[in-house]
């Protein structure tokens, strides 16, 4: 009884644990460099805040509720309100974002990741962790061996 009771607190924890992300949203340079990307990082962001309509509508209903392919939907969705309304960065015919990226999946946890991807095994919980990831990430997008691919990158 008592394992059971021991399991079920365990079970309670790995799914109320908080899930954590963060977008890159890919801008045009410009007119002066057409080839050259525009990056803006998003700050880490607690992926359960993105469970509003106002972010999750018009995803296809085929994404099964807070799966990675959910929150990814979100995040962006989330990232392109966040710049525009807090940083005036507005997503136009000129400045079209050629894509976005997302750092929802937790690779190193595949195997612990089901069909669905639904389960804890699927994401990140450390935000530390995460943190550590981006910041690699931005120092490595504003090394020299990139200057050719992106005219600024922004941390947000």
């Amino acid at each position: 009884m008592l394992t059971g009771f021991a399991c079920c607190i365990a079970c309670f924890d790995a799914h109320s644990q908080k899930r954590y992300g963060y977008t890159v949203l890919y801008f045009r340079c410009g007119d002066d460099e057409p080839q050259k990307d525009r990056l803006y990082y998003s700050p880490i962001i607690e992926l359960n805040t993105l469970n509003f309509p106002k972010y999750t509508d018009g995803m296809d209903p085929a994404f099964a509720p807070q799966s990675v392919r959910y929150y990814n939907y979100a995040i962006s969705k989330w990232f392109e309100d966040f710049l525009r309304e807090k940083h005036k960065v507005m997503n136009s015919l000129e400045s079209y974002a050629r894509h976005s990226n997302t750092v929802i999946y937790n690779d190193s946890k595949s195997q612990g990741c089901n069909v669905d991807k639904t389960s804890n095994g699927c994401f990140f919980f450390n935000k530390e962790e995460l943190a550590a990831r981006r910041k690699n990430e931005i120092n490595e997008s504003r090394s020299a061996k990139n200057s050719s691919s992106f005219c600024e990158v922004i941390d947000l």
